[in-house]
């Protein structure tokens, strides 16, 4: 609807948009994470270094500190 589309897998989505260094990362940024056995996560950056992602089915969908994980990569989709 807005002229922008991601793949749909974590793993796709680590090489989609502009790499950003974290220390720039900005509200609506990617934030991708290392694997942990062998599963991939992606959460969107918020601001003040926090990020809102899919935990599990038990946790939902919640808040956490940005750098809660080992952090591979940034990506901005929107310019």
């Amino acid at each position: 609807d807005f002229g922008y589309s991601i793949p749909r897998t974590s793993y796709e989505q680590r090489s989609c948009g502009t790499g950003v260094d974290y220390s720039n990362a900005q509200p609506g940024d990617l934030i991708c994470y290392n694997a942990i056995n062998g599963i991939e996560h992606v959460g969107i950056y918020i601001g003040n270094n926090r990020v809102i992602h899919a935990g599990s089915t038990a946790t939902g969908i919640h808040t956490s500190v940005a750098n809660y994980r080992s952090v591979n990569c940034v990506r901005r989709i929107v310019r």
